[in-house]
């Protein structure tokens, strides 16, 4: 259908044009030729090649290529030679060979310039690198040009990218066995851990590409702050490590964008993006508790309550894995109208840390998350 309509549109002259075209085609291209599959093949020195920063002069790739279909003293053949990193925007390096000399070979700091300086590529990353080599023939007749590839996988070195394919707790507070962080945010490559710790020394062991890195503060046993950590990523073996104070459970989020690694104890503040009520004393569904306008570290609620247990779950980066609970395990009383400190616990353990809501009624709540008190009002 196609090309009924494109008769249409150039009319009879095209038709001709098109014919003429057609038979001028078959008489320059020697299809026998053409159809013969590419004789000329490159050979690279590897497939992954990591380039050595301490040997800037050493030779760290080499690749070779034979010659193309010979046909005949009536062709010219040229040699065009090409490198291209996959997925970069930076333009190909193209070079013309026709002294026969069929070979290209760079140092590790030749190949280093190239990949970072003109592809953009970053340092201590793999990039893929194709090598393209295609023999061109110039005679009486057309012929499909010649056509070799290979594709090196190239490490360059120098500083180390923030970057991980998977992400661990690991040292003396964690104990024999690294602990896999959980990837919660891919966009900002925030992952986080929240579990028991004892005392002692921790870092973030990293898996990326080929190396074993960590993650650790810029100065060895480092105290942990409630705020978030500057960390440093190195090889495995030079990494420092903070210091766990106390056995206890902790929250901890390492933020890859950021370059910063906070450990807190789950206790010790009070992180919430979203407060709730819940419990027997609440029903199946969760009541938001809102902001106050005039204060947003206090919270306020007014309204129904049945007799049963109440809990007050906090929402974190999009997860509920803390509640506030009486500070006291086992002690459930609301103490009417008094002004009490809360505590914290993992929502799988308010078991045994809940208040209990004497009889059905309206009630009001208001919690100060700086201080970490709350009242809680009957009728």
């Amino acid at each position: 259908m196609k090309t009924m309509h494109l008769y249409r549109s150039l009319g009879v002259v095209a038709v001709g044009m098109m014919s003429m075209l057609a038979t001028s085609c078959e008489e320059d291209i020697d299809n026998t030729a053409s159809r013969n599959q590419s004789e000329i093949e490159l050979a690279p020195s590897g497939e992954y090649i990591k380039l050595d920063e301490s040997k800037p002069n050493e030779t760290a790739v080499t690749l070779k290529w034979s010659t193309a279909h010979d046909f005949g003293e009536d062709y010219i053949t040229t040699y065009k030679y090409e490198m291209q990193l996959i997925g970069s925007e930076a333009t190909n390096i193209k070079e013309f060979d026709d002294d026969g000399e069929f070979f290209r070979s760079y140092t590790n700091e030749e190949m280093q310039k190239i990949l970072v300086d003109h592809f953009g590529l970053t340092t201590s990353t793999i990039g893929e690198v194709l090598f393209t080599v295609t023999a061109n023939f110039e005679g009486p007749r057309l012929m499909v040009p010649d056509i070799a590839t290979a594709t090196l996988k190239i490490k360059t070195y120098g500083p180390k990218q923030y970057k991980a394919d998977n992400l661990y707790v690991g040292g003396s507070a964690v104990g024999e066995d690294n602990i896999k962080l959980t990837l919660k945010d891919e966009i900002n490559k925030i992952y986080s851990y929240e579990g028991a710790l004892v005392a002692g020394k921790i870092n973030f062991p990293v898996d990326y590409a080929d190396e074993l890195n960590a993650i650790g503060p810029e100065t060895a046993d480092a105290p942990i702050t409630k705020g978030e950590m500057t960390g440093v990523i190195s090889d495995r073996a030079e990494a420092n490590s903070w210091v766990i104070p106390s056995a206890a459970t902790y929250r901890i989020t390492v933020n890859m964008s950021k370059q910063t690694v906070k450990i807190v104890e789950a206790g010790a503040v009070v992180e919430a993006e979203q407060m709730f009520l819940a419990g027997t004393a609440v029903g199946e569904e969760q009541i938001e508790i809102a902001q106050t306008l005039e204060n947003d570290q206090l919270y306020a609620w007014r309204g129904e309550l049945k007799a049963g247990s109440l809990y007050i779950p906090l929402t974190f980066e999009g997860e509920q894995a803390m509640a506030i609970v009486p500070e006291v395990v086992d002690n459930h009383d609301i103490e009417d109208g008094q002004l009490a400190t809360f505590g914290q616990a993992l929502i799988s353990k308010v078991d045994r840390q809940y208040w209990t809501i004497p009889a059905d009624g309206t009630y009001r709540i208001v919690l100060n998350k700086e201080e970490k008190t709350i009242a809680i009002y009957s009728a």
